[in-house]
């Protein structure tokens, strides 16, 4: 759902603790503004909470209704994509350097058991299998990931080995995380990797 903020503001907050029902994350949108613009051009589930701050009046615009508008005017699409980007901090901007995105085949390995790549993975879409062999030679499977999925935290964070060999069990993309980009992080924005090792654990 896209929002269009005519007067007053909304709030969103991430929920990261479901049980608790914790609402962390908090920004504002003001009037003469749009919210949910990620969530209606990715076509993905939004994961914000979106309240109103104030007595407000806003113009809902459903995913059907956007479909409508998109295909008899294709161009608000890149308008509303550069009202997104321009919304983005310096640092968001600047961030895809540190990330690369990489597809493997069914029974394609993405790390080998005692590797040090020191990447962590996020899965776009597909199923990733953990194996795990002892020094017999037995293999025992350690555990499985699919959509948005993190894999490989521990080991980068703390810049281990890899305990298990990482394998595709289906076609599967992936948006790699090199440990470049958590050292660039750290470095020059200690609070936002203070949070993200809050997220990923």
């Amino acid at each position: 759902m896209l929002y269009y903020i005519h007067r007053g503001s909304l709030c969103c907050a991430l929920k990261s603790d479901a049980s608790s029902g914790t609402r962390v994350n908090n920004f504002s949108v003001l009037s003469g503004k749009f919210c949910g613009l990620l969530s209606i051009l990715s076509g993905m589930h939004s994961q914000y909470e979106i309240t109103a701050s104030e007595d407000s009046v806003v113009f809902p615009i459903s995913s059907a209704l956007f479909r409508k508008l998109s295909k008899s005017c294709p161009a608000i699409i890149p308008r509303l994509a550069y009202l997104f980007l321009s919304s983005l901090s310096p640092f968001l901007k600047n961030i895809s350097f540190g990330l690369d995105w990489e597809n493997f085949e069914t029974g394609q390995n993405v790390h080998q058991q005692g590797s040090h790549d020191h990447n962590i993975y996020i899965i776009l879409h597909g199923r990733l299998r953990l194996i795990r062999e002892d020094n017999q030679g037995e293999k025992s499977v350690v555990g499985e990931f699919t959509r948005n999925d993190f894999v490989g935290i521990e080991e980068t964070l703390e810049k281990k080995a890899r305990m298990a060999t990482l394998t595709a069990v289906r076609f599967t993309e992936v948006v790699v995380i090199t440990i470049s980009f958590l050292d660039f992080i750290q470095k020059y924005g200690s609070k936002v990797m203070s949070k993200i090792a809050k997220v990923l654990s």
